[in-house]
């Protein structure tokens, strides 16, 4: 491709880079009459390199070459060129951090950013977070070393969030250099709650069932929440069955002989662990008749007037005798 009079990544031209006695060289090869150059004797050309570190610097060098042209044999020659010295760069690793934490669940685990100059130079740097959810430690100090960071879902809504940890180092070509975070909050998961946790029924053998009582659903989690209502035991009733989210089950008892029983409503769903009620139902004997003195005996009363006739004739029968 031409640009003007400049002709990018020419045909017969081959540069090699490297590292000789700390100074970055590199090593072109150009083939005259494949590149369409066609010099001759004493001639010269104009020269451009771009040189591409790992960090995503950009270099040119420019300048002719050769200022004499040397015997050419092969239609091709060799030359070495040295580079300038370039600025120090900020290196971190990772480049890229991804966090995730549930709605107000507070700091995430720590991630680790190695912090480092080309060279191994000792350079201060400092560090700014983006938002006040991005937390670094230490914000400030001399490479190499190596950076603690966290993010705070602590009042944060469920969503991504997307921020950068900014790192300045004085005398660095690419300063400040981001380092990208990303932070995911995802919802609670459903968690079922029933309140109380106990119900006492109590009747006596003979007399109606006591009334119903009512257990309390609801999520205390996030999420959407469909339960479902199990029982043991023959002799419990509950209504309804199941719900979503928020909601009351009626629960009642039926007759059964005197004794004891204990029973449970089981609280299922698909997302949260199961809850239950203990349910504990008393049946007492029939009371019996009369039975109002704990001495086992008998007592009968009459009301005044049926002693009436007994009294009248006692009384004929005593006057008649006399």
């Amino acid at each position: 491709m031409l640009f003007g009079d400049i002709q990018a990544d020419p045909p017969g031209v081959l540069a090699l880079f490297g590292n000789q006695f700390g100074s970055r060289t590199v090593e072109v090869r150009i083939d005259l009459e494949e590149s369409h150059l066609r010099r001759q004797m004493g001639e010269s050309f104009g020269f451009m390199l771009w040189y591409f570190d790992s960090a995503g610097g950009q270099y040119p060098a420019v300048g002719f070459w050769p200022q004499v042209a040397p015997e050419i044999d092969d239609a091709a020659f060799l030359g070495d060129m040295t580079l300038e010295t370039i600025p120090s760069v900020i290196l971190a690793q990772p480049k890229e951090l991804f966090f995730r934490q549930t709605q107000g669940g507070g700091l995430t685990e720590e991630q680790q950013i190695d912090i480092s100059i080309t060279g191994g130079e000792l350079l201060p740097f400092t560090i700014e977070p983006s938002h006040n959810w991005l937390k670094a430690l230490p914000l400030e100090g001399t490479t190499p070393a190596l950076i603690g960071v966290r993010a705070d879902a602590t009042s944060l809504a469920a969503g991504v969030y997307r921020g950068k940890l900014w790192i300045y180092a004085e005398g660095a070509r690419n300063s400040p250099l981001p380092v990208e975070v990303t932070l995911e909050v995802v919802e609670p998961p459903p968690r079922l709650k029933v309140s109380p946790e106990s119900l006492f029924f109590s009747m006596r053998e003979g007399q109606a069932p006591p009334p119903a009582q009512k257990i309390s659903v609801s999520n205390a989690g996030g999420g959407k929440l469909s339960w479902q209502v199990h029982l043991a035991g023959d002799w419990l009733e509950a209504s309804p069955l199941s719900g979503e989210d928020r909601g009351e089950v009626v629960v009642s008892v039926t007759a059964r002989p005197p004794g004891t029983y204990s029973g449970l409503v089981f609280f299922t769903a698909s997302d949260a662990e199961p809850q239950k009620v203990s349910v504990t139902f008393e049946v007492k004997p029939a009371q019996p008749e009369n039975a109002d003195s704990g001495c086992g005996c008998h007592s009968t009363q009459s009301s005044p007037g049926a002693m009436g006739p007994f009294l009248v004739l006692l009384l004929y029968f005593l006057r008649r005798r006399a």
